[in-house]
């Protein structure tokens, strides 16, 4: 007990309550209002289509992939190095793991595999750049029930934020309504919510839920294409009760896998979303820097995650019930690497 209690412990007690209440009192953070579906930019819209702040940054992904992969393979050298170095590297050894899972079908599925991860590891890391989730327009609460905030003149004219200052609990309106909210000159509300222009891609359940919908009929398409229709007797063998049921819980797996590849990737990012903005506004010194750290790890092992799935699923679903031979992921190093990605997954 005497040594928890040590000048060295007290100190670093001490600094750490200094920086916490400190933080609090010099340079305090909004909360910011934590909303489950995507929120459409104001006045941004594609005939009667509304434009939201996750297609934008999904577009932005899109982009960033096919620029770096461009940028890499544009100037080809015998001798890699550079960007053409690291992208070699990257997908050489994820071409291996393809191979000891999917075996000789690696060349055909490994390029969806990977297309996959590129797009959600370019959209976990954009949302790590500062303004993702902090710039955008202040406009009134649309959903009832939100905490408003007062908006004051920010430093650089013509720009607002929002303070600490908490204004009133939004109420349902009409689009009338809504356009009769107290305003300032130049029509910027007294008090609001901030509707960014860019929020993190998997944060958005449509993204995540087409993603897996994708995936799942790819994994089907692949198991009608290696068994035909014995790919059915999977599901639909009922030369015994025991063989009945067991394809009958297969077929109910099978369509879970939908819930498990979108839920997954979604609760990760949008629960690492809000801790940042938990942590931003308990602790606005040092530990926000730490976790958004934290979260790039994150974004790279699920995106890995969603990828190696894909292939272990579809190799699953090409593997004949009624072969007695090796099997396409009975591997040691398929198993191997199947076992270490459900690891991860259940972190």
């Amino acid at each position: 007990m005497s040594r928890l209690f040590s000048p060295r412990n007290i100190l670093i007690i001490v600094v750490a309550l200094a920086v916490i209440i400190g933080s609090r009192i010099v340079s305090p953070v909004v909360l910011p209002t934590i909303i489950l579906k995507p929120e459409p930019i104001p006045g941004l819209a594609l005939g009667g289509f509304k434009i939201t702040n996750t297609l934008i940054a999904t577009l932005l992904s899109d982009l960033t992939v096919l620029l770096v992969g461009f940028a890499a393979v544009r100037n080809m050298k015998e001798v890699p190095s550079g960007l053409q170095n690291l992208f070699e590297a990257l997908f050489e050894a994820f071409f291996n793991f393809a191979r000891d899972v999917l075996g000789p079908q690696a060349a055909r599925i490994f390029p969806i595999a990977m297309t996959v991860f590129l797009l959600i590891l370019a959209s976990n890391w954009w949302e790590r750049v500062p303004g993702f989730d902090s710039i955008g327009i202040i406009e009134p609460a649309h959903d009832a029930g939100v905490q408003q905030y007062k908006v004051a003149p920010a430093a650089l004219p013509g720009l607002y934020t929002l303070t600490t200052e908490k204004g009133h609990i939004s109420e349902a309106h009409t689009e009338g309504t809504k356009e009769a909210a107290a305003t300032e000159e130049h029509g910027v509300p007294t008090e609001g919510v901030l509707t960014p222009f860019l929020r993190g891609v998997a944060t958005d359940l449509n993204f995540t839920l087409a993603l897996a919908l994708i995936a799942f009929v790819y994994i089907q398409y692949n198991g009608f294409r290696q068994l035909g229709g014995g790919y059915l007797k999977k599901f639909f063998n009922f030369s015994s009760l025991i063989t009945g049921f067991v394809g009958i819980l297969e077929l109910i797996s099978e369509f879970a896998k939908i819930i498990s590849f979108s839920f997954r990737l979604f609760g990760n990012i949008f629960a690492g979303t809000v801790l940042l903005f938990v942590m931003q506004f308990l602790i606005p010194w040092g530990v926000p820097s730490v976790f958004g750290l934290l979260e790039v790890g994150i974004g790279l092992i699920q995106a890995l995650v969603f990828a190696v799935l894909i292939m272990v699923f579809t190799a699953g679903a090409m593997e004949s019930h009624d072969d007695h031979e090796t099997h396409i992921a009975d591997t040691p190093q398929a198993m191997e690497g199947a076992e270490q990605i459900a690891h991860a997954a259940s972190h």
